[in-house]
């Protein structure tokens, strides 16, 4: 807003096709999105103006007849040995190495990054055949979750039993922020 209309703020029932589509502009050029990205702040403020005119804040809806398609985006897999490879790596920084054995650690569970950070030691256990299980409820979906850990996560439990945040919280591993 304050780019193109020179103002920080605007009434809702000023925002119209004009407003959305310099929006989807600055998004694309001057905000650096890549069009997922765009389409997905696009979508969030479509949201916002329909519940305007549910609420009749606005007679009609800004995005009336707009259509923002999704890319197809195609997930590269990591190899074994580049998994492997990454396991391997050592980094001279305390924080990326908790931030390597975290992701190494979902790879090796099937876990999301919001369960490895809510995963306490509590939700591991010991099979009578000896073998070292993670059972939780995942936190999307609600579903109990049986998995194996395999040697390599044991592994990285191991690293971080003592680890100052993983004592005192009762937390597996001391995961930090996604955000950065």
């Amino acid at each position: 807003m304050l780019y193109k209309f020179k103002v920080t703020d605007l009434e809702v029932s000023r925002v119209d096709n004009h407003f959305i589509t310099e929006f989807s502009f600055y998004l694309r050029v001057k905000g650096g999105c890549a069009n997922n990205s765009a389409v997905k702040h696009l979508k969030n403020l479509g949201k916002v103006m329909r519940i305007c005119v549910a609420n009749k804040w606005i007679q009609l809806d800004p995005f009336a007849g707009l259509k923002n398609k999704v890319t197809k985006v195609e997930r590269a897999i990591l190899t074994e040995r580049e998994l492997e490879t990454l396991a391997d790596k050592v980094f001279p920084i305390a924080r990326l190495q908790v931030v390597k054995d975290v992701f190494v650690f979902c790879c090796y569970t099937g876990l999301s990054f919001i369960d490895v950070q809510q995963l306490t030691s509590t939700e591991i256990s010991i099979s009578s055949d000896g073998m070292a299980w993670i059972k939780k409820l995942r936190h999307k979906t609600l579903v109990a979750s049986h998995i194996p850990l395999l040697p390599v996560a044991l592994e990285i439990i191991e690293r971080y039993k003592y680890h100052p945040v993983c004592k005192n919280s009762g937390m597996v591993l001391p995961v930090v922020s996604n955000q950065k």
